[in-house]
This record gives C-alpha cells, sequence and structure tokens, in this order.
C-alpha cells in the first residue's frame, strides 16, 4: 500500500488493495427492498423539529448548515437491519441538506456521477483504521463501507455509499461539518442496519481547498502543456487562466483509499471550465462517459428528481467530452470485473464554458493527459494500463 503525498501526480495513488465488495444477488436485493418498510410517504415534518434527524444525526449540527427560516424534514428511506438504505431531506427556504446510504450496486447515478461531482476542492476523506474511505468537498461528503447483508442464506459484505450534501445554498465551505456528519451518518447505520462490522473510527482531519495557481508555460493538471489549448491559452489569454488540483493526504501509516477521485480544475476568468480526472478502484467501473450526462440524473430532493432538479445537477457538475479506461489483464483468480484493477480517466467541460473554451480542442489534450498518467515515474506501478485496443470516447 502506498501513503498519499502532496503533489503525488493521479496515478501514484492506485495500488493494490482487496476489493470493497459490490456484487449482490438481485433477488436477495429485491426481497431486501420489499422488507425494509422503510418509505414514510415522502412526508414533510414542519418544525418543531426532534433533536436528532436522518437516522440519528444532532439536529443543530444539520440545521447550523441551513439559513434561518421555516424548517421541514422529508424521510424517504430508513435503514432496516440487513438493509443499509437511507434517504433524508432537511430543508429551509431553497436550501437542503441531503443525508444518503445505498448499497453500491443500488445507489444508481449517485455512485456514477460521484467522479464528475468532485472538484479539485474536494480532499480525501478517511479513517486511520481504513474503516472509512471517501472524499469531502465544500458541499458534498461521501465515504464507503461495508455491511454484511443477508445473500443466500449467508451474511455477506457488501459495500455501501453514504453520502451527505447542502444543496442549492449560497457558495460556503461546510468540508469540516460534512465530514463530522457522514462519518456519523455511517455509524448510525452501521448500528441500525445491523451490519455485523465494528464502528467505524472518527475521520482523519480534513485537509482545506487547494490554492488556485495562474498557469504558464509550465505543465498544468501535471502533464498537459498549455500551448495545447489552443488560441485561447496563447499571448496575454495565458493570463486569464488557472489552475488548481486535489490535494493529497499524508499522514502516519500508508493507507491505501482504492476510491480515490484525483481532480484537475482549469478555470478560464475564474470561471471553471475543464477538468481532468483519474478515478481508482471500485469506482472505476461506474464512472459516467460522454453522452451518459442526458439519461442520468442525480438524486437531489428525492429518489426519483423532478425534471427541473435533474437540470441543475447536470448544470452544476458539467458533463463528459473524453473517456478512457485501464485495467490489468484477466487474472483466473479475480475473474470478475469488480476484482480486478480498473483505473478510469475521464475529462469533462463546464456547462457554462464561454466561447472560446468551447474551441479548445479535447482529444489532444486527453490523450496528452493519459500519456502522461501512464508513463513511469520513478518506481511508481501503473497497476492498471490503458491497453493499445481501449475504447476512447468522445463526446
Amino acid at each position: 500500500m502506498s501513503t498519499l503525498a502532496r503533489g503525488v501526480s493521479p496515478l501514484s495513488i492506485f495500488r493494490s488493495r482487496p476489493p470493497l465488495r459490490t456484487r449482490v444477488a438481485a433477488a436477495s436485493l429485491a426481497a431486501a427492498a420489499v422488507l425494509s418498510g422503510c418509505s414514510v410517504g415522502g412526508d414533510k415534518k414542519a418544525a418543531p423539529l426532534p433533536t436528532s434527524v436522518c437516522g440519528g444525526l444532532p439536529t443543530d449540527q444539520v440545521t447550523d448548515l441551513l439559513p434561518q427560516g421555516t424548517l421541514t424534514v422529508r424521510e424517504d428511506q430508513r435503514p432496516e437491519p440487513r438493509y443499509p438504505a437511507l434517504h433524508c431531506e432537511v430543508s429551509s427556504g431553497d436550501t437542503s441538506f441531503v443525508a444518503s446510504v445505498q448499497p453500491l450496486n443500488m445507489s444508481g447515478s449517485d455512485l456514477v456521477q460521484l467522479a464528475g461531482a468532485t472538484t479539485s476542492a474536494a480532499a480525501p476523506l478517511l479513517a486511520r483504521d481504513s474503516s472509512l474511505n471517501g472524499m469531502v468537498g465544500p458541499d458534498d461528503a461521501w465515504v464507503t463501507r461495508e455491511c454484511k447483508l443477508s445473500i443466500g442464506g449467508e451474511l455477506k459484505p457488501v459495500g455501501m455509499l453514504v453520502r451527505a450534501r447542502v444543496l442549492d445554498g449560497a457558495p460556503s465551505d461546510h468540508r469540516e461539518e460534512l465530514a463530522d456528519l457522514v462519518a456519523r451518518l455511517a455509524t448510525k447505520v452501521n448500528a441500525s442496519a445491523k451490519c455485523g462490522l465494528p464502528a467505524p473510527s472518527d475521520p482523519e482531519p480534513v485537509l482545506p481547498a487547494p490554492a488556485r495557481l495562474p498557469v504558464t508555460d509550465a505543465n498544468v493538471c501535471w502533464y498537459v502543456d498549455p500551448n495545447l489549448l489552443g488560441p485561447a491559452a496563447q499571448g496575454d489569454q495565458r493570463a486569464r487562466w488557472s489552475s488548481s488540483v486535489t490535494p493529497n493526504y499524508a499522514f502516519g501509516p500508508a493507507v491505501n483509499p482504492g476510491g480515490y477521485v484525483q481532480t484537475c480544475d482549469l478555470f478560464y476568468d475564474n470561471r471553471p471550465v475543464l477538468s481532468f480526472t483519474a478515478v481508482g478502484g471500485y469506482l472505476a467501473p461506474t464512472t459516467e462517459v460522454p453522452g451518459e450526462r442526458g439519461r442520468l440524473t442525480q438524486r437531489v430532493t428525492s429518489p426519483a428528481p423532478d425534471d427541473e432538479a435533474a437540470a441543475q445537477a447536470d448544470a452544476a457538475v458539467g458533463a463528459v467530452v473524453a473517456a478512457v479506461n485501464g485495467r490489468r489483464a484477466d487474472d483466473p483468480a479475480t475473474p470478475d470485473t469488480d476484482e480486478s484493477c480498473l483505473t478510469a480517466y475521464r475529462m469533462s467541460r463546464g456547462q457554462a464554458a464561454p466561447e472560446e473554451v468551447l474551441g479548445v480542442p479535447v482529444e489532444p489534450l486527453f490523450r496528452a493527459f493519459v500519456a502522461g498518467a501512464q508513463a513511469p515515474v520513478g518506481d511508481r506501478e501503473i497497476n492498471c494500463p490503458v491497453a493499445p485496443d481501449a475504447s476512447w470516447q468522445f463526446g
């Protein structure tokens, strides 16, 4: 396993680790869903509120994230023994705190769009004993851990996604508060769903958002020559660009956060316009590809958001315009896809990109990024190379 250190390039953070198990028999999950009885009809409960909400989170910690006003709570799902499903929304005006938990293979677009929703302002969210693994940004925190579900009469560990978000609020940085709340949520679900595993340990301290740096003649996003940005970054226009990269974490004993997302964002006139992302481990197989955004929605205000909520989510995180995956050759000992080594590379473009940036050539930029990520550096291992016959997708 490898320690994350500041300044490390994307692929150096991805090493082999025991996979987070995600495969569950469909029949067993369907039965669990029937037995959950978790719906409360989406009814909203107005203030005064109880001392805890969303499966046991302290009400005052949640409401501190919201503007003053009339508070409502909507709980669509609650955990049941051996079924860790939760969806809860606490709202004040147009701002909501949303808590959600689902087995990974039932998390739908929450999981698929996770890499695209993770900006360079996010940082690793880890527990020293590896009981939590995820990321936290200014308004979105997520972790994964396991829960033992009854499958075919046996208790088997299955990965689950735990997420806490603030939606549609004024721009602000809640990373410390959300890190604490998502860790508490994981602990509460572990107990209420009777996951049969020790409670997760506390998360490590959260790194602040990285500084945004001006784009010079040096490579940006680790490997990309800024001249590849074309006329939009030539001459005096170069001063209109800046970049930031996901901060890495170094602490104590070596850790290996197999689902880490490494992102570099490029800004033009202080607007996020292009992003390069490397995703490793159990998140990689599901990561969105070009053209998929139009048929996906994020769970914003309910498990089935309306068209307006879906459009807001789409506009917030942009669209994938290039993709390629790397994977280790099939190993007879680990034939299943989610048991094999996988890495996903993605390039995204902001929905509000100005005309100058719309003309930036996607393919040479993306190929330069992937080539740089694949190049050996020192003793860095490349566990998941992009094969010569890999499928490159451009949108």
